[in-house]
């Protein structure tokens, strides 16, 4: 989430919220892009970490389907670094352990 200030207003000033990414670029209205609105985004990855966003209230949570989809993306190991939960959006950071031990 992010929020925009100093816009005034008559010598005023007024604070606008808006939905964005990390990119700062406001989301358009859901049913505007075509998109699932519920399905998890996932906002950053690399092979060593993973960020996911999802709606985390209501009959559309997708709590099981994002712990899925972090363990297969750090196959099957990792250790969740944060979760913030903001107007029933839950963001879920997790670092990859990479499975160190080997089988002989």
């Amino acid at each position: 989430m992010g929020l925009l200030s100093g816009c005034a207003e008559v010598g005023t000033s007024i604070a606008v919220e808006f939905i964005g990414d990390v990119s700062g670029k406001a989301h358009p209205e859901p049913w505007n892009t075509g998109k699932n609105h519920y399905d998890p985004v996932i906002l950053t990855s690399n092979e060593d970490m993973v960020s996911i966003k999802y709606l985390s209230v209501g009959p559309n949570a997708e709590h099981d389907q994002v712990m899925q989809l972090i363990s297969d993306h750090c196959h099957g190991t990792y250790i969740e670094t944060s979760r913030v939960e903001l107007r029933g959006y839950t963001t879920v950071d997790a670092e990859c352990t990479h499975d160190t031990i080997s089988s002989h």
